[in-house]
């Protein structure tokens, strides 16, 4: 066909492969907990921007989601720093659902690495059957470098995870960092182009393990029923579903305003209670309300409902 001849198989290829990267958020497009675009203290087994957490042993750390330049183009990166000097490792960790990965498959790893430390590098937890760290390393001379690793999941189980560390465990010293971006895993034993996914399926897919509701003037969580006097109810539907049931909490009780019977009553207590992986009910303790009415709940600009599902 003198049309199919006309078009760049290298695309037919790329239109037809689908999805390949398994990362969430490997380019760092999203943290709903924060911009941390400052450097911002970090502590051990916490998660900042979405789908990394921190990870450290005897060494105080900050992290910051920075912006950065690589071969010319500008890119998200995470990086994370220590503030004490010990002995020790620092670094971030992906964790995975043992749904995404499969026994017996080739994964290779990729990502940009930047560190002034020589061990920094890749390691996988669980994914093969022993724990172990990629052979290529950067070199700490502080330049942008293509890091791989290449595991073969021969023996996956529960608290599958990499890691973009600095170690073995090893001397540390205030300022040592990594630093990553394009942080890619696929199938194969070879590493391809970063996968660009737009801002709103990474989104979506770091709303599986975190949902954060709120923050504008006068927003609201739903329509409430009065129970009695003091406590009125409402059902709370996420946007999304997520992997397991949440935790669910508030930013804080005394921020919101129940409105009902013309008056607007200030909140004593908020409780989120009831959540499966895709609702939620809540209840707000106020005063002099009339029982069995309908309400209207509304919180100020610094009322925030957070959902975390996070391996």
């Amino acid at each position: 066909d003198m049309a199919l001849s006309k078009v760049n198989p290298n695309l037919i290829t790329q239109g037809a492969s689908g999805r390949k990267n398994i990362i969430s958020n490997g380019s760092f497009q999203i943290s709903q907990r924060g911009g941390y675009t400052s450097t911002t203290a970090a502590a051990n087994n916490t998660y900042y921007v979405d789908r990394f957490r921190i990870t450290a042993a005897s060494v105080n750390v900050s992290n910051q989601h920075t912006t950065v330049s690589i071969g010319g183009v500008s890119k998200r990166a995470y990086r994370v720093t220590a503030t004490s000097a010990a002995t020790g490792y620092f670094g971030s960790r992906h964790g995975f659902e043992l749904l995404d990965l499969e026994v017996g498959a080739t994964y290779t790893i990729s990502c940009w690495m930047r560190s002034n430390k020589s061990n920094a590098r890749i390691r996988q937890d669980n994914i093969a059957a022993t724990s172990a760290d990629s052979t290529m390393s950067h070199t700490g001379g502080g330049d942008w470098e293509k890091i791989t690793f290449t595991v073969d999941s021969t023996n996956t189980v529960a608290n599958c995870a990499l890691q973009f560390i600095c170690y073995p465990v090893a001397a540390v010293s205030v300022g040592d960092y990594i630093e990553i971006a394009d942080v890619q895993m696929e199938v194969g034993s070879v590493a391809t182009d970063f996968e660009h996914r737009s801002y709103g399926e990474e989104l979506a897919l770091c709303q599986r393990y975190y949902q954060k509701y709120g923050g504008v003037t006068d927003w609201t969580p739903g329509t409430s029923a009065n129970y009695n006097t003091v406590n009125n109810y409402l059902g709370f539907s996420f946007i999304r579903e997520m992997r397991a049931a949440p935790t669910g909490s508030f930013s804080g009780v005394t921020g919101w305003t129940v409105l009902n019977g013309g008056a607007a009553l200030s909140t004593t207590a908020a409780v989120i209670q009831g959540l499966t992986t895709n609702r939620a009910e809540m209840y707000f303790t106020t005063s002099a309300m009339t029982g069995g009415n309908a309400s209207w709940v509304r919180g100020s600009s610094s009322m925030f409902i957070y959902l975390d599902a996070e391996l």
